[in-house]
């Protein structure tokens, strides 16, 4: 949420940066937007229903859930930064 209210909202007000960084910027909101729902069912473990959940605070599940979001955010960052 904080990416869409600065990088999209915020920025473009002050007159700091132009619609390509807007752009951008909203595309790296979509992407982690996207994995939120994701993250929620590693959260609650449920991507193995043949076991009990752990009740842990980041379980194992989630872990790789937002190792992999994070993942597609640095490589659309990377890409974005080359792409002009």
């Amino acid at each position: 949420m904080l990416i869409i209210l600065v990088g999209v909202f915020v920025i473009p007000v002050l007159g700091v940066s132009d619609i390509v960084l807007v752009k951008k910027v909203f595309g790296l909101a979509v992407i982690v937007l996207a994995g939120f729902p994701f993250a929620l069912a590693g959260h609650y473990e449920m991507y193995n229903r043949h076991t009990k959940r752990s009740m842990r605070y980041f379980p194992r599940q989630e872990q790789v859930v937002g190792g992999i979001v994070i993942a597609a955010a640095i490589a659309y960052v990377l890409v974005a930064a080359i792409k002009q």
